[in-house]
């Protein structure tokens, strides 16, 4: 339910942030030479790094992130890309903030729990999905059969199968490749295996399989070339695909560096490359246009399972698909009550209460919490908080 939602998550952030809907031509380019006085009321002399996220057609903001010395992280601070001028605090997480983060971590960091809970649920919808194919000798038969005058379990049944088997192709690819982002969380010890003489494993991987480039600090004040020549040089180099990140490590520093991403929505793989410049020349320090290959694969699997490329028929076809999935799992849940109802009875077996418990909670009750989280979203006065929770907090 949560990730067929965020199919449409930035949608659904215009809705609950009205502040944000602003207007803006594809062919507009935003000036960061331009927002630099702005952008230096968050970014001074305690900023570890800073990006800015550039505007897109489904979000026609920019969004600054930054890190402080200490290696805490602060934003999002919003702008509007044509004036420059700073937007006021949504004071919601919206899609982007709440509901997409809840369908793959549950919003429970602690030991990267919820990765866990949700990895172990990825992998058992894999097993059965797998096993259901197997199972289902009549696996066409079952696409044409819908008999909805039937008993509530046939009819249950037979919606649970059409549904399994339209988006069969679609859950397999979409549980597989969300097991295959966090592999490096499930599966830690891969790359100490590879790399078991360095102090962070992970990081040089990262560093080898992207083609990344860092440098120290000097600790050298120094001012920052023109980020617009930059980004024009990003541009040409690849032929106007567009710009989705600038970040600038060192602000302020003689050794600083920035790093411009390339745009990706006319791919699916995402990061398609990087162009790092030397912060206060602007000369080209490093290109990194294609990752390694196996690296590319992988970008490729979490392209497609984020979908952040433009193309709306295949975004609505993700949600249609996805919906099919949360009614495939609802006539499962109603087809194992009813066909074991009266046994249990005659029993005396818990097994139907609970299990019935669970489908009103997972499945209606998930729907009318996310229902009441939106119409909270309309509700709450600005600036409401109660008992030490801020508005945002409050609408969850």
């Amino acid at each position: 339910w949560m990730g067929t939602l965020s199919v449409f998550d930035r949608q659904i952030d215009r809705w609950m942030m009205p502040e944000t809907r602003v207007a803006i031509s594809d062919a507009h380019i935003m000036s960061l030479d331009s927002l630099s006085p702005r952008l230096q009321d968050h970014t001074g002399p305690g900023t570890k790094n800073w990006w800015l996220n550039f505007p897109e057609p489904r979000t026609p903001i920019a969004d600054l992130w930054y890190q402080d010395l200490s290696g805490d992280y602060h934003g999002p601070v919003l702008f509007d890309p044509v004036t420059g001028e700073q937007l006021p605090e949504p004071q919601t997480l919206g899609g982007s903030g709440f509901i997409f983060p809840f369908h793959f971590n549950l919003h429970l960091r602690w030991f990267d729990i919820g990765y866990w809970l949700v990895g172990f649920a990825g992998m058992t919808m894999l097993v059965l999905l797998i096993s259901g194919v197997i199972i289902h000798r009549k696996i066409f038969a079952d696409f044409f059969t819908f008999r909805a005058e039937r008993k509530l379990p046939r009819s249950s049944l037979d919606l649970h199968n059409l549904t399994g088997v339209v988006g069969l192709p679609f859950h397999i690819v979409i549980t597989l490749s969300g097991l295959i982002i966090f592999t490096y969380i499930y599966f830690p010890s891969m790359s100490g295996i590879a790399y078991a003489e360095v102090d962070n494993p992970y990081q040089v991987l990262q560093d080898e399989t992207q083609d990344l480039f860092s440098r120290p600090a000097l600790g050298k004040s120094a001012d920052l070339a023109s980020l617009d020549t930059m980004i024009r040089e990003a541009n040409a180099r690849w032929n106007g695909a567009g710009i989705r990140t600038v970040s600038v490590h060192h602000p302020g520093d003689a050794n600083s560096y920035v790093r411009i991403n390339r745009g990706n929505l006319d791919a699916i793989p995402r990061h398609l490359g990087a162009i790092y410049f030397d912060g206060p020349t602007g000369a080209v320090l490093h290109t990194a246009d294609t990752p390694l290959p196996v690296k590319m694969v992988e970008r490729f699997i979490v392209g497609l399972h984020f979908i952040q490329f433009e193309h709306w028929t295949l975004r609505w076809i993700y949600f249609v698909l996805g919906l099919s999935g949360c009614v495939m799992i609802a006539t499962g849940y109603v087809y194992w009550l009813e066909t074991r109802r009266k046994r249990h009875a005659a029993l005396g077996l818990p097994g139907v209460r609970i299990v019935e418990g669970l489908a009103v909670g997972a499945v209606s009750g998930i729907i009318i919490a996310t229902l009441t989280f939106f119409v909270a979203n309309r509700l709450l006065p600005p600036g409401a908080s109660f008992a030490g929770q801020d508005r945002a907090a409050l609408e969850i």
